[in-house]
């Protein structure tokens, strides 16, 4: 019988970041597990769901060598139920004994061999990125990206070179951000649904990126992240020349927190089925209003701005207050020439098409 001690708390901290990665009803049953390794007095625990592979290791106090697979809620259910407190692990026939100090907790495992490994890949190409500015662009991205598996708009662009580009649309809106780094050129498409695993993954430092056509491969401190390139072109010129036109745009000049909870008042009046707000803009004002025309309720309210010309748009207010949530609140606010509204910061980019007015 093997076995090996350690923390609850440290234990779950190996396993709480693999939840962006383990899907519990995933349709291969295998996948709802997680793989548990020791060797070398160091603990390997590996998630995945095909699309995203993800290895957490620690060092640990155990001269024994284990390879098992266990459920992955399950575990995490237990450990979290138990105080903070060392946990003996023991392993025999196929079945894994939790002994805390109130008793014994018994979980069935299975061989390691049915877990799927992602094949060998060689990784040419290589990329250094700021962790903490690529985190705060997929945060904003992956409320752009289209609810589609079928396009390549569904997908987060990655455009490695002298600089990162960070791009993401969803036909409505897109967004656009260039982050600290460099590597060697290609582009590269994430889906959304690894986007997010991505984004809860990645820690503030420096990430160590290697690709290929297929595959992307992050390497940082205690963590290695193997993500599945999508296929397909996305639509880098036709978005660059949509996003350069906020270059262009007029600036309205309204008081950020102001807009936001006046948008948030208006919104709960607005229809469910457009979730549409008017924009009444003039020289010195801004009026917003949204009605429900079934359910007989309106709103509206004026707030303070500035300009150049006086114009009524409309917009999906679900939409603007999502997309202002993730900007920061001294972003500048733009109206373009084809009536989208636009919001720029100094390295961001984001713009929100408009809906018919009637």
């Amino acid at each position: 019988m093997k076995s090996f001690k350690i923390q609850t708390i440290e234990m779950l901290a190996l396993l709480e970041p693999l939840t962006s990665v383990v899907n519990d009803n995933h349709m291969i049953p295998i996948c709802q597990s997680v793989k548990i390794e020791i060797y070398e007095n160091t603990l390997f625990i590996t998630g995945t769901n095909t699309e995203i592979n993800c290895i957490n290791k620690s060092k640990i106090k155990a001269d024994v060598k284990v390879d098992f697979c266990v459920n992955f809620s399950k575990l995490i259910s237990i450990l979290k139920s138990i105080k903070n407190q060392e946990v003996n692990f023991k392993l025999s026939d196929n079945a894994l004994q939790l002994i805390h100090d109130k008793g014994v907790l018994k979980l069935p495992t299975e061989p390691s061999r049915e877990f799927p490994n992602p094949e060998n890949e060689e990784f040419k190409k290589k990329a250094k990125v700021n962790g903490a500015q690529l985190k705060s662009a997929l945060k904003v991205a992956n409320k752009f990206v289209l609810n589609s598996e079928l396009e390549a708009m569904a997908n987060i662009s990655l455009q490695v070179g002298k600089k990162i580009i960070v791009r993401s649309t969803n036909r409505t809106t897109l967004f656009q951000e260039k982050i600290k780094g460099k590597g060697d050129s290609q582009m590269i498409l994430i889906s959304g649904k690894a986007s997010n695993s991505i984004f809860t993954l990645i820690e503030d430092e420096e990430v160590q990126m290697r690709y290929n056509s297929n595959k992307i491969f992050f390497k940082f401190k205690d963590r290695e992240i193997m993500v599945v390139q999508q296929q397909g072109d996305f639509p880098v010129t036709e978005f660059d020349r949509i996003a350069d036109s906020i270059d262009e745009a007029e600036k309205l000049e309204i008081d950020y927190d102001e807009f936001i909870d006046s948008l948030k008042r208006t919104s709960i009046l607005s229809s469910k089925a457009t979730s549409k707000v008017i924009f009444d803009i003039s020289k010195k004002k801004l009026q917003l209003s949204c009605d429900d025309i079934d359910m007989s309720t309106k709103a509206q309210e004026t707030i303070k701005a500035k300009f150049s010309d006086s114009k009524t748009l409309a917009f999906n207010v679900k939409f603007l207050i999502e997309v202002l949530g993730v900007f920061e609140k001294d972003s500048t606010f733009l109206i373009n020439a084809a009536n989208c509204f636009c919001i720029k910061s100094k390295k961001k980019k984001g713009l929100i098409s408009p809906m018919l007015v009637n």
